[in-house]
């Protein structure tokens, strides 16, 4: 069989350029094969975005007739002296809470101050966090210190043998989503500053 020149260079160049294409395409199947799959997203929620919707669903709860969250009743029941030593007066406040509603909640501490006629001759913070259960009551005592040298500069200066006017106020924290809610409360008496000083002596004659 006769081929012609020009044919065989024609049928010859069909054919280099027909196996230089093979790897070409080779090579782009496999790429598609071995091409990683994408990974899954990955959804991540900002503290602050929780923060938001906790506030959001604690004003709910307030707002909603039957479901209404009641702020816990804080009420300081007593204040009584409760030692004497050579440096000051002892005291203890009886801080009582109560929880009305069905879930517990939780205070981050209190905060008060004592005055003796206004002024003032002791505070103190707490930040340790206690818990009152669901529809319960606690009571806290509270401690706190007068010492002589400040209640006998109050005393003259309004004369020694009279009653004097204490007032103990202060805060209890409540966490809430919204952050602490200030919960104010506060207890005034008397004393007299004479029968102390005498039960002090008196205590001092023993070897108290």
């Amino acid at each position: 069989m006769c081929v012609a020149e020009g044919d065989a260079q024609v049928n010859q160049n069909f054919a280099q350029k027909r196996f230089a294409l093979r790897p070409v395409i080779a090579t782009k199947v496999y790429f598609l094969m071995t091409a990683p799959l994408p990974r899954p997203m990955k959804v991540s929620i900002s503290p602050k975005f929780l923060s938001l919707w906790g506030g959001l669903l604690f004003i709910l709860l307030i707002g909603t007739p039957g479901c209404g969250f009641q702020q816990p009743a804080v009420e300081l029941k007593e204040v009584r002296i409760v030692g004497l030593d050579r440096a000051a007066v002892n005291l203890e406040g009886l801080l009582e809470i109560k929880n009305p509603n069905d879930l517990g909640a939780k205070f981050s501490g209190y905060r008060y101050r004592l005055e003796v006629e206004g002024q003032l001759v002791a505070s103190e913070e707490s930040r340790q966090p206690f818990r009152i259960p669901a529809s319960g009551t606690v009571v806290l005592t509270i401690p706190a210190r007068m010492a002589w040298e400040d209640l006998w500069t109050v005393a003259k200066k309004g004369g020694t043998g009279r009653d004097l006017v204490y007032l103990l106020k202060g805060t209890a924290f409540l966490d809430s989503p919204l952050g602490e809610i200030p919960l104010p409360f506060s207890r005034q008496g008397t004393f007299n500053l004479l029968e102390l000083m005498r039960e002090r002596a008196r205590q001092a004659l023993q070897g108290y």
